[in-house]
């Protein structure tokens, strides 16, 4: 047998088993880790957010990988909620991204992945970023957009972040309260359906709510036990924070700058990026994941989350 043969054979049983594709791309930090599929001309695909891997492959060979687009784009797919939506130049209200390039270089203290994609069909790209640090468990991830067309494109919807994650007993802890109370400590259980987090005060952005939530992913909330992913948006405007159950057994959150009555007349060749969403997993309970309502202070070089989690950093003192 011929070593290019006996190569093409190896990689074959590689393939076959799952245990590690060349399109794979792993991001981690010292406890979390996600699991990206972006083979070049396709759909980038997130397959997996947990604890640190040490095979990826374990992932597909279990058959929990999630196979979820990374970024869910309005008109591939218009019957679950979608990360971005935009109209383009003639009316076309269609996404279909797909994988142009993968980048990875140290920037900022931290490494920054970034994913490149274009549409298929218009001259329409968004870049997404994630970016780890070797010293904290934050990962940070932002979007840019922009395009070549012929005239302007109008963003309707443009989410910092899409994570998902295995449903099971799933909590939320967010804060909340009105003047004189904010930033009181609220925890619910996650039912089917839609929960969102949101404010349209603008300069008072904190006074009902907080851009910060933490989310119990087996059973009510505990100090000491229990997988918990916290998140905050470095954003001091509107936003939103959509945290979406459906029936295949899978929660979905999406993360941003609230778009109502407020989409982007996007000009040719002007860069629109989205604020950056800090998030955190933890499988030492919500002790642990406090670090999430102070994101990024003790990462060496993330300043970005610190500026929105500040104003939350006391949340949860008066809890209830």
């Amino acid at each position: 047998m011929n070593k290019r043969l006996a190569s093409a054979l190896l990689c074959a049983a590689l393939l076959g088993s799952g245990i590690l594709r060349a399109d794979n791309i792993v991001i981690s930090n010292r406890k979390s880790s996600i699991l990206i599929t972006a083979p070049k001309g396709e759909s980038p695909r997130i397959q997996y957010f947990g604890p640190r891997l040490a095979n990826p492959g374990d992932v597909f060979d279990s058959g929990s990988a999630f196979n979820d687009p990374v970024y869910p784009q309005f008109g591939v797919q218009c019957s679950r909620e979608t990360a971005i939506q935009a109209t383009h130049n003639d009316g076309n209200m269609s996404l279909e991204l797909v994988v142009e390039s993968v980048t990875r270089e140290n920037r900022d203290g931290g490494q920054v992945t970034a994913i490149a994609t274009r549409d298929k069909f218009y001259p329409f790209y968004v870049t997404i970023y994630y970016k780890t640090y070797p010293d904290c468990e934050v990962i940070e991830t932002w979007t840019e957009i922009r395009h070549l067309e012929k005239k302007p494109v109008t963003l309707y919807r443009f989410a910092s972040a899409f994570l998902p994650v295995r449903r099971g007993d799933n909590w939320l802890s967010h804060f909340h309260g009105p003047w004189g109370a904010e930033a009181y400590l609220y925890e619910e259980a996650l039912t089917d359906g839609m929960r969102v987090i949101k404010d349209k005060d603008g300069v008072r952005n904190t006074q009902n709510s907080c851009p910060s939530s933490v989310s119990m992913n087996d059973g009510r909330p505990d100090e000491q036990h229990g997988m918990v992913i916290g998140g905050t948006l470095a954003w001091s405007g509107n936003y939103r924070i959509a945290i979406d159950n459906d029936n295949a057994h899978t929660t979905r959150i999406f993360a941003g700058i609230n778009e109502d009555q407020s989409q982007y007349i996007l000009e040719p060749k002007e860069v629109f990026t989205t604020p950056v969403f800090a998030f955190t997993f933890s499988d030492e309970a919500r002790a642990a994941s406090a670090a999430t309502s102070t994101a990024g202070r003790g990462c060496t070089g993330s300043t970005t989350a610190a500026s929105s989690a500040a104003s939350c950093s006391t949340a949860g003192k008066a809890s209830r």
